[in-house]
């Protein structure tokens, strides 16, 4: 009993420190960046309770933006060659510009429309259904909206 507690606890802690995960909440606090009043999480792009290689359908657009940056790799890689400085400074200055290169692409594309399919969402930008709440995982915070709005008040009443 205690050795099959102990193997479990061993895989899980390897699982968890992996480190597999950590570049993607850059891409998740990217995307909150652009849409400021929005709670993101990692499930927009990944399927909930698969690991993290399963992309939603809006995480799969990502994935094809940037699958010929290799960013993963590349990220793997400055660790090794570099430590954690190394794979910090890859994330600021490469992967991050590549996110939000590719967000604002995926941003101005349209739902396809597809012959035979009653999809309400069809031609549509990706824009527009994130701001209407319509990408799993991607909802507006009621906190953030009310901390815009005693910032703006703020701002109004030092005018």
């Amino acid at each position: 009993m205690n050795f099959c507690r102990n193997l479990m606890f061993t895989a899980c802690a390897l699982i968890l420190s992996s480190g597999s995960v950590e570049a993607h909440t850059l891409f998740k606090k990217a995307v909150e960046k652009a849409y400021p009043t929005m709670k993101v999480s990692c499930n927009a792009c990944h399927v909930k309770g698969k690991s993290k290689d399963h992309n939603s359908e809006f995480g799969e657009l990502f994935g094809k933006e940037l699958k010929k940056e290799k960013v993963t790799e590349s990220w793997k890689s400055a660790k090794k060659e570099g430590g954690k400085t190394a794979q910090k400074e890859y994330e600021k200055e490469t992967m991050l510009p590549l996110f939000e290169k590719a967000l604002k692409k995926i941003q101005k594309s349209t739902v396809p429309v597809v012959d035979g399919e009653d999809n309400p969402d069809a031609g549509k930008t990706y824009d527009e259904l994130i701001k209407a709440e319509k990408i799993d995982e991607i909802k507006i915070d009621p906190r953030k909206v009310e901390k815009m709005k005693k910032e703006m008040e703020m701002k109004k009443g030092n005018s």
